[in-house]
């Protein structure tokens, strides 16, 4: 078999295991409008608030970290959860949609989602009852129902949360397939975990993600789920139903409503996905390396007076 023959089995293995998300290569959003944005908005609870904002002017919140190509500097999707009495545990997620009003961006093979939260919270005020929400994370979906801790109905996917103040004392930090939890990250002592002091500086209790941007990263790898908060990784877990939709998300766990809720809410900005290269793409350049060496070592021998010389 010539190295032709070779290279061109060795693309149509490489095309075979691309990752697919219906017809497209990479996705993105960058919430300059909710009404043209890719997301589906699912909820409980209640008192619940979405939009739309330029995050500068209207929470001067500085401009995230990281970007979409054409996307606006400073607008980004706000969620404020269980807002008015009676309090109640409340959840919003955002799922990813191919187009606006389309069908859902379905993932398989090797991916990472990545998204920028910054999640607000009055520290000038604090200790106040109801201040413990939490941002969300999530892969793997496949219905239409809102998850989050305290969810009315089953919770679907590899997903989890990040505590805005480390109140939840056992959970801060979690790792969730469906309704099981595989791991609960504590944030204050005792058997605190080292992440929060690594990803957000200082110790307990202000090594926590409030009032700053947050950048999270959900990368899935040969059944490999790694999960970085502010680029160190939380988790690294073991997972076969990582096929389905990503989202985000915002939610309170608890029915208590805030003591300050004019000054908590979670902003997201950035919301991408990406391709992991499948491991089979070494392969073409072991081949093409093979190929040149052959190629090189036949003309070699070609040269006149060099017949039989090898």
């Amino acid at each position: 078999m010539n190295c032709y023959r070779v290279l061109s089995l060795v693309f149509l293995l490489i095309a075979a295991t691309q990752p697919d998300c219906g017809n497209c290569t990479e996705w993105s959003e960058s919430f300059d409008s909710l009404t043209n944005a890719k997301v589906a908005l699912t909820e409980f609870g209640g008192s619940n608030n979405v939009f739309v904002a330029d995050y500068a002017s209207s929470f001067f919140i500085p401009e995230a970290p990281r970007s979409v190509p054409g996307g606006s500097a400073t607008t980004g999707l706000v969620i404020e959860v269980n807002r008015s009495s009676p309090g109640t545990v409340s959840s919003v997620n955002a799922t990813a949609l191919i187009a606006p009003n389309g069908p859902t961006l379905d993932l398989t093979n090797n991916y990472r989602v990545s998204f920028d939260v910054y999640m607000s919270l009055r520290i000038a005020s604090l200790p106040y009852s109801g201040s413990t929400q939490a941002m969300l994370w999530g892969i793997g979906t496949g219905d239409t129902n809102a998850n989050g801790r305290g969810a009315p109905t089953a919770n679907d996917g590899v997903w989890g949360w990040l505590a805005v103040d480390g109140g939840f004392l056992s959970e801060d930090a979690t790792f969730y397939n469906e309704d099981v939890a595989v791991q609960e990250l504590r944030q204050q002592p005792p058997d605190e975990a080292p992440f929060f002091s690594q990803a957000f500086g200082s110790v307990s209790p202000n090594n926590v993600p409030w009032n700053r941007w947050v950048p999270v990263d959900i990368v899935v790898e040969n059944n490999v789920v790694d999960v970085f908060f502010s680029g160190v990784r939380f988790f690294s877990e073991t997972a076969t139903n990582t096929d389905g939709t990503p989202f985000l998300g915002y939610m309170d766990p608890f029915a208590g409503l805030s003591a300050v809720p004019d000054f908590q809410r979670a902003v997201f900005d950035n919301f991408r996905v990406e391709f992991v290269p499948e491991p089979n793409s070494g392969l073409l350049c072991v081949f093409l390396v093979a190929c040149i060496a052959i190629r090189r070592s036949r003309k070699y021998l070609s040269r006149p007076g060099l017949e039989g010389e090898a």
